[in-house]
């Protein structure tokens, strides 16, 4: 790779960006405009608020004591000021009802109140007073020991407050007046335990007393904490994703994108030097926004300070150095988020549309810091973004130690996230078949004239994503029906489950057969079922079933290491428990591997490594000539050209993507972690047989040893108690087998490579060189068969 090459691309685009006016505005100007605004706009919104005026009518005004040995409501026309400093009573204004208030009036008046005449509506009832007074009575008479002990004391009154939720002032009313009310409540019940020692310490046994210790620029620095590397991190990926659309559909537009095509730089140099471009808007436009928050949050805080809200401050400046550590990576990963979003463009337009899916998926990552309970530990640590947003907070804190301990995973997460977003964003570029995309205007006539054909003999993209949306959208409506007809916990049965199974298959299952048996002509070719002459089917799914035993150690740890990373709930533990005896109760073990083993293995493989991998590899590659034209030659498959190339990139692509997409059907969220990383290697197990059957071997083979273990539990403890040797090499728990000992994970793992190699070399093709090969099209020949057999034949 040429570093002049890039140099010159990355001088070039930054030339043209600095030269257009929308960029400029978007990067420079605006965050210099908009903070002084907000804060200007919200300094007039609370003077609104101010402003505003709620009434409030009282019916039975002569309920409410007003005599001197009650604590006092009202204060003639308002309500008593002393009640709660922390409502002004000025902003109340009370209307009284007629003494004597009829149903017909109060119909009335709750009309009022539907319809914005009134914000709120206070009812005490006829006997309030007599009922408070009565209480009173009651409790001096048991504090002077001269009441009977199984005397009750009068159910307490309730008065009645009426507002209105669809109105805004009506519901600042009802808030207003319940804080009055639970004052008054608190001074009635304090002068009625006045001078009684025993009462007051029965019914007042302690208090809390809080104090913050804390100094006021730690609490400063823990409140800028919450929200300003969300702030930072959504303006680096606005300011990454409008340059990356300019300099990839924007050229595309101007026509200016073949000329650079064809310039001695490589495409990959290409990449890079636009990269650079974006990651520099990127940078540009989180940094201005910081100085902009940092310019107005003194003045904001000003106005904030009278509405409760005082001590915030302006940003100290150590957490903003931290801020600034922190924002290269993270515009990196935006930057080649939105740029390998953005190449797929046609138009500026259209590549602005792509904005919102990336924001929603990425949104999640950034919010989770925010909510309560999320903390930094080694699991967070390892999730893209999201680590990245709790370690700046951990920092802005000032909780340096715990920072210092979860700083390496964090860093090497982002780091690989980085490199795996810029290859993608390479792996886009270098595909004349996203570059340079044809018109694709939408005839509904033609499409569906076009699927009813089966024109197609094996999926495409497209239909790899949609079998994937809809599997989750099946389960989505699924889970919730079978959630509503489930048994109660005690009743749950084997066959509750076999039924809940059987559903959630099926949700996997029909895309499968929509996708692959009716929108395709080769239904043989798109779920691999055809096996390669040198190895039978037999063969390769006796194969696979030993590497699932060989594996089955190592998935066994790795369930154990994630679930340390990510502790399972309280109630997720009690359903797993709870589906492990089910499951031990089953009628037989046939039937319990049927159920786990048998029927996911077979269904979920024709879903995931058939219809979404098969349609996932023909993205941007020679793939999609072979899924056109029905040619059955493997030489032709994306993995399979000289030297690898673009194929084989859509090979490993279409891997990952299909292990996500296994994962994410899985509703625990450690099981779609498992899920994923299993499914990496049963990817990449099809891909290297260009077969199905040794994964569904795999798959049946893992599925059954885990039904195998649950059905057994009770002869395996026996077994265990018995065994010393067993001892040695299994881990257990109260009688259930949680894992292996290290030396037998690792002799496991050692089995499982030569396994995996030895499937790999009595599957592959051999290949005879050019010269080798007969030309021409159509005979046996033409797929390397060597000239003397040629000839024999």
């Amino acid at each position: 790779m040429n570093l002049q090459s890039i140099k010159t691309v990355w001088a070039r685009e930054l030339r043209d960006q600095l030269r257009d006016r929308r960029t400029l505005f978007m990067v420079l100007v605006l965050p210099l405009l908009m903070y002084p605004i907000m804060g200007v706009s919200f300094f007039r919104l609370i003077q609104f608020n101010r402003e505003h005026k709620a009434t409030v009518l009282l019916v039975g005004r002569d309920q409410a004591p007003s005599t001197a040995e009650w604590p006092a409501l009202l204060d003639g026309p308002r309500f008593a000021a002393r009640l709660s400093p922390r409502v002004s009573v000025e902003k109340l204004q009370i209307e009284y009802a007629p003494d004597a208030a009829t149903p017909d009036y109060l119909a009335e008046q709750r009309g009022r109140l539907s319809s914005g005449g009134l914000d709120a509506i206070i009812i005490f009832p006829d006997d309030f007073a007599d009922r408070l007074a009565e209480m009173r009575r009651q409790i001096d008479a048991i504090a002077s020991g001269g009441a009977d002990p199984a005397a009750r004391v009068p159910e307490p009154p309730r008065p009645v407050v009426l507002y209105n939720s669809t109105s805004r002032g009506s519901e600042l009313a009802f808030l207003k007046v319940e804080r009055l009310l639970d004052a008054w409540r608190k001074q009635i019940v304090g002068q009625n335990l006045e001078g009684k020692p025993a009462l007051t310490g029965a019914l007042r046994p302690f208090r809390v007393e809080s104090q913050d210790v804390a100094e006021p620029a730690a609490r400063r620095a823990g409140m800028w904490a919450k929200f300003l590397p969300f702030m930072a991190f959504l303006w680096a990926l606005t300011g990454a994703f409008y340059p990356a659309v300019d300099v990839c559909a924007g050229e595309k537009e101007r026509g200016t994108l073949e000329t650079l095509l064809v310039s001695p730089a490589s495409r990959a140099e290409i990449v890079w030097g636009k990269l650079l471009t974006v990651f520099v808007f990127s940078m540009a436009t989180a940094l201005l926004n910081l100085a902009g928050i940092a310019a107005a949050g003194s003045f904001v805080a000003d106005q904030l300070g009278s509405a409760g809200l005082a001590g915030l401050g302006r940003p100290p400046l150590a957490p903003l150095l931290w801020l600034l550590a922190a924002l290269p990576p993270v515009s990196a990963i935006f930057s080649a988020l939105a740029f390998a979003c953005a190449s797929f463009a046609r138009s500026t337009k259209e590549g602005q549309y792509y904005f919102m899916p990336l924001f929603l998926a990425t949104l999640p990552l950034m919010l989770m810091p925010l909510m309560p309970g999320v903390e930094l530990n080694l699991g967070t640590s390892l999730a893209p973004i999201m680590g990245l947003a709790l370690l700046v907070s951990t920092l802005l804190s000032g909780d340096f130690w715990e920072a210092a301990r979860y700083a390496a995973p964090v860093t090497a997460v982002t780091f690989g996230c980085c490199l795996l977003a810029a290859r993608w964003a390479v792996a886009q570029f270098e595909q004349e078949s996203v570059l340079f995309r044809g018109d694709e205007r939408f005839d509904p006539k033609l499409w569906l004239r076009g699927v009813l054909r089966r024109s197609r003999p094996t999926p495409t993209p497209a239909m790899a994503v949609a079998c994937v949306a809809l599997v989750l959208l099946l389960q989505f409506a699924t889970r919730g029906v079978l959630t509503r007809l489930a048994p109660p916990a005690g009743e749950f049965t084997f066959w509750s489950l076999a039924g809940m199974t059987l559903a959630s298959q099926a949700c996997v299952l029909l895309p499968a057969i929509l996708f692959g048996f009716w929108l395709t002509s080769n239904p043989r070719e798109t779920f691999l079922l055809q096996p390669p002459p040198q190895a039978p089917r037999a063969k390769l799914l006796l194969l696979g079933g030993l590497l699932a035993v060989a594996v089955h150690p190592l998935g066994l740890q790795l369930s154990e290491w994630i679930k340390r990373l990510y502790p399972l709930s309280d109630s997720l533990v009690d359903q797993t428990s709870g589906m492990s005896q089910v499951l031990a109760g089953a009628p037989s073990a046939l039937l319990a591997v049927g159920l786990i083993g048998l029927l996911p293995g077979v269904v979920e493989e024709l879903t995931f490594r058939g219809v979404v991998l098969g349609g996932l590899r023909t993205w941007g590659s020679r793939g999609t000539k072979r899924a056109q034209n029905g040619s059955d030659d493997p030489g032709d498959g994306p993995s399979d050209g000289p030297g690898g190339g673009p194929g084989e990139s859509s090979a490993v692509w279409a891997v990952i993507g299909s292990a996500v997409a296994f994962g994410a059907v899985h509703p625990i969220f450690q099981q779609s972690v498992s899920a994923a990383i299993l499914g990496l290697l049963l990817g990449a197990l099809a891909v290297t047989t260009r077969s199905l059957w040794p994964c569904i071997g795999f798959h049946v083979t893992y599925n059954s040893l885990l039904a195998l273990l649950a059905y057994y539990a009770k002869p395996l403890e026996s077994w265990l108690a018995s065994s010393p040797a067993a001892a040695r090499l299994v881990r257990s728990e109260a009688g259930a087998v949680l894992g292996y000992r290290p030396v037998v994970v690792l002799a496991a793992s050692a089995a499982a490579i030569l396994l995996f190699w030895a499937i790999r070399r009595s599957t592959r093709i051999t290949r005879q060189p050019a010269s080798r090969r007969i030309g021409g099209h159509g005979g046996p020949a033409s797929v390397g068969v060597p000239v003397s057999e040629a000839s024999e034949g």
